[in-house]
């Protein structure tokens, strides 16, 4: 499957995911959008995955949130599905798009079946593991959730580790993750001594 997406239907979905984010929180807004779009190009070419179909997915892989943020992966997806037949893509192209972003959230993790998909969950996970995603997560657990600091980091710390052991689908997003993984549970394990004044 060859496909070349021109410049006004990228602008197009690039718009409509735009406008899709305003309402988002600063963890979900454009930036990490765009955040995804790169990493799901690293992502792609390594895996040997299609990058047009990687690219689309990352740009569109968050447009259902707004309405529903449980079960954002089949809502975007269907939405997804409308605006690309609208552009003139293929069905079968449109189809690995919208599966990409029907399995792209945590309780889609067994169902994805193509590499396409598993980039881009990979593309959306890694943005929760090491120093930048221990800041992402702490503050919407913290900011969003009314957690407390403690209670936030032992949540934090145990997504991150699960997130990393059983969720990444890539080897090169494995790959990618272990050194910033590996400095947070240093950091972890230091934390955990300084709370309990344990420095001497």
């Amino acid at each position: 499957m060859k496909v070349m997406v021109s410049r006004s239907q990228l602008n197009e979905i690039k718009g409509f995911a735009r406008k899709k984010s305003e309402d988002l929180d600063y963890n979900h807004d454009f930036e990490h959008t765009e955040r995804t779009v790169k990493l799901a190009e690293i992502l792609a070419k390594r895996e040997n995955a299609n990058k047009d179909v990687c690219v689309i997915a990352a740009w569109l892989h968050d447009i259902g949130k707004a309405k529903n943020e449980e079960i954002h992966g089949d809502i975007g997806a269907r939405m997804a599905k409308l605006l690309l037949e609208r552009l003139g893509f293929e069905s079968d192209f449109i189809d690995k798009v919208c599966h990409a972003i029907e399995t792209h959230d945590s309780a889609g993790i067994h169902k994805a079946e193509t590499i396409e998909a598993k980039v881009i969950f990979d593309a959306d996970k890694l943005q929760a593991i090491g120093p930048f995603g221990f800041g992402r997560e702490f503050s919407l657990y913290t900011v969003f959730k009314g957690k407390k600091p403690r209670e936030a980091m032992e949540i934090v710390k145990k997504n991150e580790i699960k997130r990393f052991k059983k969720m990444l689908q890539t080897e090169t997003a494995k790959e990618l993750a272990s050194k910033p993984f590996e400095l947070m549970l240093e950091f972890y394990r230091l934390y955990e001594k300084w709370d309990r004044a344990d420095i001497g």
